[in-house]
């Protein structure tokens, strides 16, 4: 990031707000998303994940507290997807990991609601944007306008505009997975093609949820 000094720099990250500190000109996007749309986000990617991923996780210099274990470990015993997925729902509301005192939820990764609750306290700064996942997937050149309008990147070509939005679309960038994709698709079980997406989970526990 250091050496990109032509172009606006951007960094993605899962931190809560309490963990970055300010600095003087920068911008922050935060996408939060339904707690139950994120949850069976992260049994997808948890599912599919292979020993790349959890080699990122686990094996990485300055690991913090206990390793994260397999999802073939975790559900051993469960009968069926939707058992397998109530047995993680109940973890992921109801545990924390003794190494993040401040979190009483979110295992085996974070506390999405201490996360979301962070940002939301700063919602009104004035360099932060707070985005909904829901509103990108109704109405995508309406938010990418609004977070246009927050860089202070003006919209001058309507037509490459259109053709941007249309780039960001679920269905182009699966197209495109091996792109896209963190690292292509190198951290799961089939690569960037079958890179976990969030829109398909166990339907029918979906819906009792709802």
């Amino acid at each position: 990031m250091e050496a990109q000094t032509e172009n606006r720099r951007f960094m993605k990250t899962h931190l809560p707000a309490t963990a970055l500190k300010e600095y003087k000109g920068s911008k922050k996007i935060y996408i939060c998303r339904d707690g139950r749309d994120a949850f069976f986000s992260l049994l997808n990617h948890w599912k599919m994940a292979n020993e790349g991923f959890y080699g990122a996780l686990n094996k990485s210099p300055g690991l913090f507290g206990p390793e994260i274990p397999s999802y073939e470990e975790t559900t051993k015993g469960c009968e069926t997807e939707d058992d397998k997925a109530r047995l993680l729902f109940d973890k992921w509301l109801t545990k924390g990991w003794n190494s993040l005192k401040h979190e009483s939820d979110g295992w085996p990764f974070w506390s999405l609601f201490y996360n979301v609750k962070t940002w939301w306290n700063v919602r009104n700064h004035p360099d932060v944007l707070f985005v909904h996942f829901n509103d990108l997937k109704s109405d995508l050149a309406g938010e990418m306008r609004r977070i246009a309008d927050f860089l202070g990147e003006p919209i001058k070509d309507e037509k490459l505009f259109k053709k941007l939005v249309e780039e960001c679309t679920f269905e182009s960038m699966k197209k495109n997975a091996d792109a896209v994709a963190p690292l292509a698709g190198a951290l799961w079980e089939g690569g960037a093609k079958r890179a976990p997406d969030g829109w398909r989970p166990a339907v029918s526990f979906h819906r009792k949820m709802r």
